[in-house]
């Protein structure tokens, strides 16, 4: 169980290195209690911090946090810790009294999930188009497709890396995007981590859920990475909407976390 976990942090963390690329102000600290895979953006979700180990008691989970919101703080940008349930074991509770103490806010659960070969689809979904590399702002679209499914805004259009169509180059980093009746309906993005298919930036706004989209347009980009030579190994972190569609796919749970934010 713990190889399994140790490998939802390592692909965690590496993928959101992976979508720091492009990023001059992009960092990667290892080796600590608390690792971290900085975009060096001001949009917390892609500024990730995760409790990589045990830590032997709750006083040195707080020493670890303070250095590592003492580094967080020279940055000025907010960003989320992962809180990994599996790795404090007995000391979740404490850890999660300690971090909403000290001004975390709990964001939400997140599940890793994994999968070598997809269920077939419940449903076939017919009559739509697609947006790949070659679409002009493929990142744009994803990215405003994120904000209305989540009801957030990353950054004012057009300052991500991932905006910029040299930033998708149709192997390490692809997406596909579902067009129904015309509009944009769901995105997602595909990684390559480790030769692996990592699975993100999957979204629907909510006028266009229940419809198939999602699973739609993640099997649309899986397929596609799969034929540029990643590995058939899948892998995403689940939200708690998200988690049954990947679970009706074949994806198994791995790992379980909840995400604090804290803001700069």
């Amino acid at each position: 169980m713990i190889d399994r976990v140790q490998k939802s942090h390592r692909v965690l963390l590496d993928a959101w290195d992976a979508l720091a690329y492009g990023s001059a102000a992009a960092e990667s600290v290892r080796g600590g209690l608390i690792e971290i895979a900085w975009c060096g953006l001001p949009v917390s979700f892609f500024n990730l911090a995760l409790t990589s180990r045990t830590p032997a008691s709750i006083a040195e989970f707080e020493a670890a946090l303070q250095q590592t919101c003492s580094w967080a703080s020279t940055r000025q940008h907010g960003w989320i810790l992962a809180l990994s349930h599996e790795t404090m074991g007995d000391l979740l509770d404490p850890a999660k009294a300690v971090l909403e103490g000290q001004g975390f806010a709990p964001m939400m659960p997140l599940t890793g999930m994994e999968a070598t070969e997809l269920l077939p689809p419940a449903r076939e979904v017919a009559g739509v188009e697609w947006l790949t590399e070659t679409a002009p702002d493929l990142g744009g679209t994803v990215l405003r497709l994120n904000e209305a499914a989540y009801e957030l805004q990353f950054a004012e259009p057009g300052t991500l890396p991932m905006e910029r169509a040299d930033w998708w180059d149709g192997q390490a980093r692809m997406a596909s995007v579902l067009v129904a009746d015309g509009e944009p309906a769901s995105s997602t993005a595909v990684i390559s981590v480790d030769g692996l298919r990592y699975v993100a930036l999957v979204a629907s706004p909510p006028a266009k859920r229940g419809r198939g989209y999602a699973e739609a347009a993640m099997r649309h980009v899986l397929n596609r990475a799969l034929a540029a030579g990643c590995r058939a190994e899948t892998y995403l972190h689940a939200t708690a909407a998200g988690r049954p569609i990947y679970a009706r796919m074949g994806y198994q749970p791995t790992a379980e976390y909840t995400l604090y934010v804290k803001m700069s």
